[in-house]
Order: structure tokens, then sequence, then C-alpha cells
């Protein structure tokens, strides 16, 4: 504590900004941030296959589809399946414990 250190370099026009650059390039790069995921960084393709998962569940108690809508008596119309936030919600924790696996590596 209290001391300090000195580097010396020497070469032929070697400038402080280079030897700056070299020595962030030898640097631990910071970890990258973890990404949360919502149903708006989901792609047009993993939302088709969730509304299409969801299509093929069995509709909840008190719940039928009548075409072009999802209807309750409780509830009111729906233009989504009612599990299809439960399903994203299950998506979005297996990609996290994915990704939390992967960051711990």
């Amino acid at each position: 504590p209290g001391s300090k250190n000195c580097f010396v370099f020497t070469g032929y026009q070697i400038t402080e900004e280079q030897v700056k650059q070299w020595l962030q390039g030898c640097a631990p790069k910071p970890p990258v941030k973890k990404e949360n995921y919502t149903k708006f960084s989901l792609s047009a393709k993993e939302k088709e296959l969730l509304k299409m998962q969801a299509s093929a569940e069995k509709l909840p108690e008190g719940w039928f589809y009548n075409g072009s809508h999802y209807v309750s008596m409780m509830d009111g119309k729906k233009m989504e399946h009612p599990l299809l936030m439960i399903l994203f919600r299950s998506l979005s924790t297996r990609r996290t414990r994915k990704l939390s696996c992967l960051t711990n590596e």
C-alpha cells in the first residue's frame, strides 16, 4: 500500500496511445449483460411457434373458441389463446436458465 508502480517501454516511435491500446487489449473483457426476455424480443417465427403450441393446448375451464376469438363468460373475448402468456413465461424462464448456465461457465 502506498507504493507506486512504474512500467518502462522502450522502442522506436512508440506513442503513449499505442501502449494504452496494447495494455487494454490484454485486459479481461467485462461480462456481457444478461438480456431480459420480453414478448417483444421474440422473433416472428418464435411467436408463431408459441401460438401453434398454445392452440394445441386444451382451453382452460370456462373458455371456448368461436372461430375468431377465445371467449370466456368471466373474462370476455381475447384474440390470443388464454394460455399464451403462461407458455411465454415458461419459455422465458428456460432461456434465462440457459443463459445463466452459459455465463457461469
